[in-house]
């Protein structure tokens, strides 16, 4: 599974954009096959049907990021900073922003949808949820890059047993030993483009670097 962690890194640090598409396309298969391989190792282990089914969102997670990063891309292109991009209103980082040219979901900035991700109430921490990480918010994840803010996406998972196994199949798919914990999740994070870690003991997260300054 380490393949795909060389992949994540790969796309993050990729500053051409000619023929990404492709390469953001394999992106995407490389992570379903790696959950795919997490969830049969789950099967033959006795691993529960719950985390089964949401350990194949993450495929889902990575296709998001991926037309996330491509529309940053496009945005700066066309003249807009990447520090002055903006993915969520001032009334919280889990509400999108819906307009403005620097929005990235906007109609007349980056034109992108907003994912509607079913929520599982064993897993979800606060439902159908998103949090959006943009480069005014300061979140540097890792010792990745320049010591510039991410952009990110991330979801919170409950501190429970089902939780805890959607974190540690996620992690094994990705070659990550464990779960890496502080009492800030963002400095528990490891340096790479997605894992799954613990807030202290109030709940999990599970975040994807899609774009880095």
């Amino acid at each position: 599974m380490m393949i795909f962690k060389k992949f994540i890194r790969t796309i993050i640090h990729e500053e051409n954009s000619n023929g990404n598409v492709l390469f953001l396309i394999l992106i995407a298969v490389v992570l379903f096959a790696a959950l795919s391989y997490a969830v049969t190792q789950s099967n033959r282990s006795g691993g529960s049907e719950v985390t089964e089914r949401e350990l194949l969102k993450g495929a889902v997670m990575a296709q998001y990021g991926i037309s996330l990063r491509t529309s940053v891309q496009r945005m700066i292109i066309s003249g807009v900073s990447a520090e002055d991009i903006e993915m969520h209103t001032a009334g919280g980082n889990w509400i999108p922003c819906n307009t403005g040219d620097n929005c990235i979901f906007s109609p007349e900035g980056g034109g992108i949808t907003p994912s509607d991700l079913a929520a599982n109430p064993d897993v979800d921490e606060y439902g159908n949820i998103w949090n959006y990480f943009q480069p005014s918010d300061g979140i540097d994840i890792g010792d990745m890059g320049t010591p510039a803010a991410d952009m990110l996406l991330a979801r919170h998972i409950k501190f429970n047993e089902p939780g805890r196994k959607l974190c540690m199949q996620i992690n094994n798919g990705l070659g990550i030993s464990g779960i890496p914990s502080a009492s800030t999740w963002a400095d528990a994070a490891p340096t790479e483009g997605t894992a799954c870690v613990a807030n202290g003991t109030d709940y999990y997260v599970w975040y994807m670097v899609f774009y880095e300054l």
